[in-house]
């Protein structure tokens, strides 16, 4: 027996094959996840797109993580108004803050609605508004008022919202 401690060398193998496994899964699991986004186009044939055009910037990232941990709206309170039609086009006034007001748009089918949307908030979920009915995904700006002119032609009951469906409307076609 050379009393040497030989339990030391015999770990040092399994540590860097286990670091080296969880190299290679950590990759192939970021890479799943780029490709599940939609990021990883060209990142298997690189002369398809430039680096630039296939990863997302620090600040898109950056805006992403910020609106993902802030709060969101409300439902606020009930507002009902009927669109105002001059010269064949409805209109309407929407107040964005924490909620939509009115938060029930009332407008008649086979007449153009317009929308003006006024963000008054820096609230990140009203910085993008979605009527999925009409296939609408607009932003809107801070301060200003962002117009935007639907063609309902069937009567129903059509949802608008923020990105994450937490301020929400209607707009009531009749």
């Amino acid at each position: 027996m050379s009393g040497r401690d030989n339990s030391s060398d015999n770990s040092l193998l399994p540590r860097l094959a286990i670091v080296a496994l969880a190299t290679v899964v950590g990759v192939f699991f970021l890479y799943s996840l780029a490709a599940l986004l939609g990021l990883g186009r060209g990142l298997l044939f690189p002369s398809s797109a430039s680096l630039g055009e296939r990863l997302p910037s620090l600040r898109v990232v950056a805006r992403g993580l910020k609106a993902a941990s802030a709060p969101c709206g409300t439902r606020g309170p009930l507002v009902r108004r009927e669109a105002e039609a001059q010269n064949g086009v409805q209109s309407v006034v929407v107040d964005v803050t924490d909620h939509f007001s009115p938060n029930v748009i009332i407008a008649r089918r086979h007449i153009p609605l317009r929308m003006y949307f006024r963000r008054q908030s820096s609230n990140p979920c009203s910085e993008l508004l979605e009527i999925p009915g009409f296939h609408v995904r607009r932003p809107l700006r801070h301060e200003e008022t962002t117009s935007i002119v639907i063609f309902p032609t069937r009567a129903g009951r059509y949802v608008f919202s923020c990105e994450r469906g937490m301020m929400t409307g209607i707009i009531l076609v009749r």
